[in-house]
């Protein structure tokens, strides 16, 4: 049998150079808070460049709220906006998609489908040059009357681009972010 007593346990001073994993909450507190400048500074920065352009009838954003709408509420729904911001949508009747997909060798059967659908009805006519996935956030900011749609777009946007900036640590880790950061 061995006799506890007879043992000596040795204890170390703890080594100053060496941190603790943990952070403190000091630490992670004024990192949450530089965290927020940088999305807030982000978010005026996005705000900023688009307000120069809230009174342009012809910028992106009036482009996606007539894809927004015109998806909805099929061409008819148009009308409640101004007539010359959604006039580039005329070539994007079916009866025009048809004649572009018979010239470029179509099957018949599939560009009679397509000539058979009609824009004017509701989720039929989908932005030509965006995938289907891009009205979600087109239509987000239609929940505010048309004349403010391209404030709210542009919050909105600020608002995706700071919870990208929240996620991409946690997903990626913040060792991989730095490192995909730095060139070289």
């Amino acid at each position: 049998m061995s006799n506890i007593s007879d043992t000596h346990a040795v204890t170390q001073k703890p080594d100053p150079k060496v941190t603790s994993p943990i952070p403190s909450r000091k630490r992670t507190e004024v990192s949450f808070f530089i965290d927020i400048c940088i999305v807030v500074l982000m978010g005026g920065l996005l705000f900023w460049g688009a307000a120069s352009q809230f009174y342009n009838q012809y910028n992106d954003a009036t482009r996606y709220q007539c894809y927004a709408v015109a998806f909805w509420q099929g061409t008819p729904g148009l009308a409640s906006l101004p007539p010359k911001q959604c006039a580039f949508l005329s070539a994007s009747t079916s009866s025009t998609l048809a004649q572009k997909m018979q010239e470029r060798g179509f099957p018949s059967i599939l560009v009679n489908l397509v000539a058979a659908q009609s824009t004017a009805r509701p989720f039929h006519l989908l932005p030509p040059e965006y995938p289907l996935l891009t009205l979600v956030p087109f239509s987000l900011a239609l929940v505010v009357p048309q004349q403010w749609y391209q404030v709210a777009f542009a919050l909105w946007m600020a608002v995706v681009a700071g919870i990208i900036y929240f996620l991409l640590p946690l997903y990626l880790g913040s060792d991989r972010l730095y490192r995909l950061s730095r060139p070289g």
